[in-house]
């Protein structure tokens, strides 16, 4: 697979997770009332679910670079 390939790959896997646990964090926000996403800690919330979105990402197109270059060495 290509460079341009991982690269859509990546962001698929990057917005699809992104998309998953913001609305757990949405959801779990609105059964405690309101206030788990307010001031710090919704910050830190926020930080951790784009952080876990970009380390899955990451992860994803890591794996698939180098299944391509043992590919590559075995032909």
């Amino acid at each position: 697979m290509g460079y341009l390939a991982r690269r859509i790959v990546g962001y698929v896997v990057f917005f699809a997770v992104l998309g998953i646990l913001s609305s757990i964090a949405v959801s779990a926000n609105a059964s405690s009332g309101g206030t788990l996403l307010a001031g710090t800690s919704g910050a830190v919330v926020g930080l951790a679910v784009l952080f876990t979105a970009f380390l899955s990402s990451w992860i994803v197109r890591r794996r698939m670079r180098r299944l391509d270059r043992r590919r590559r060495a075995w032909r």
